[in-house]
């Protein structure tokens, strides 16, 4: 569980200075290696988001919901989709 957790801070890490791309593949290899955070999912989707990449934001918010049903940011963003 370290190493998820170490790909996921890198993830808020590179997506905090605008890489989005590497932002993504790390919150990926989190959630791959069986961090099932809602945050993680909202946090690629807002990676995909800012990308542009609507659809595949649009299925991370909904997971991060299936998740958390009252889980704010992720409904917020998703509306805003």
């Amino acid at each position: 569980m370290q190493l998820a957790a170490a790909y996921a801070n890198r993830g808020v890490i590179h997506f905090n200075i605008g890489i989005y791309e590497t932002a993504i593949s790390d919150f990926s290899q989190s959630l791959d290696l069986g961090k099932n955070y809602r945050v993680l999912l909202a946090n690629r989707g807002m990676a995909y988001e800012t990308l542009g990449l609507e659809n595949l934001a649009r299925v991370d918010y909904e997971a991060a919901l299936a998740f958390w049903a009252s889980y704010k940011d992720a409904k917020k963003r998703l509306a805003q989709l």
